[in-house]
Formats: C-alpha cells, structure tokens, sequence
C-alpha cells in the first residue's frame, strides 16, 4: 500500500508491520490527513504482527495538522486494539525530537527511538 504525491509518500510494507512516512507534509486540514491514517491503521491490521513501526526519519517537515492527525491516532489506537507501535524518528531533526517527546507525553506507554 502506498500514498505518493509530489512532495511526500507513505509506504507501508505489506505483512512486515512498518510504516514509512517521506517528504513534506503540509496538508491544509486533520480531514486531508485522513486517507494516511486510514493506511496506516489498515496496514496495522493487515500486518498481523505483534510490533509496528512507524519510520518518520525521512519526513523534513509535518505541519500542525499532521501532527495533530497522528497524535489522534496515538491517543485512539486502544478502541482500534492497535498494540506495540514504535515511532522511528531522526536525531537531527528537532521537531521529531519534540513530536516524539510529546508523543510520550500523550501515552506512556508508546516506543519511540531515535537514529
């Protein structure tokens, strides 16, 4: 499954459980954001494995919509029985360094690791 536009892609390796988010991302709404989300979420289920990471590290920017779309999902993913999710992101990118902070901060429980 993937999402490819200009500017960004989202790849999602089939049975393998990881999610690759590239590019840039300024979607203009939570709404435009929403055909990702249902990606990803389908590719968690469809994966079947008991871990899933999420690879931000080749994501340059995501704007306060996307942000807040994959906060949403974070904080939901309990009603969907969505488990052992990491969040991959880059050390050299400040923002990821506090998105994953904050991600933390959303859910204790949550794996994030830096490379």
């Amino acid at each position: 499954m993937e999402i490819s536009k200009e500017d960004y892609s989202v790849e999602a390796e089939k049975n393998r459980g990881r999610i690759r988010i590239s590019g840039t991302l300024r979607l203009h709404n939570v709404e435009e954001y929403e055909p990702i989300i249902i990606l990803i979420e389908t590719a968690l289920q469809e994966s079947g494995r008991g871990k899933t990471i999420i690879d931000i590290k080749n994501l340059d920017y995501l704007n306060s919509a996307g942000i807040a779309s994959l906060s949403r999902f974070v904080a939901g993913y309990d009603k969907k029985n969505i488990k052992h999710v990491e969040f991959k992101g880059n050390k050299d990118r400040y923002w990821q360094i506090k998105f994953l902070e904050n991600l933390k901060k959303l859910r204790t429980g949550i794996k994030t690791s830096l490379e």
